[in-house]
């Protein structure tokens, strides 16, 4: 089933886009006239703790799905009369 495959992408880019707005918030956006120095940048340690973190969201995820069930059994098997 490729559903499943779905799933974990879209649980995963949940958990990068939470992280990343994290990410968004350490940004400066105050504006500058041009030919001013731009301020240092000083949160280095709180975004590579929101990466260390979505890295360790990735690690721990797990699939927590629900079964696929059938009604398909007992049918036996399909062979073909088609000659050529």
């Amino acid at each position: 089933m490729h559903m499943a495959a779905v799933i974990e992408r879209a649980e995963k880019q949940i958990m990068l886009a939470k992280q990343a707005r994290r990410m968004v918030n350490l940004i400066d956006d105050t504006p500058i006239v041009p030919g001013d120095a731009h301020p240092s940048y000083d949160n280095t340690e709180a975004a590579r703790r929101i990466l260390d973190e979505a890295e360790a969201d990735l690690r721990e995820w797990s699939p927590r799905l629900e079964p696929v069930t059938s009604s398909a059994h007992g049918l036996g098997t399909y062979s073909s009369n088609i000659t050529i």
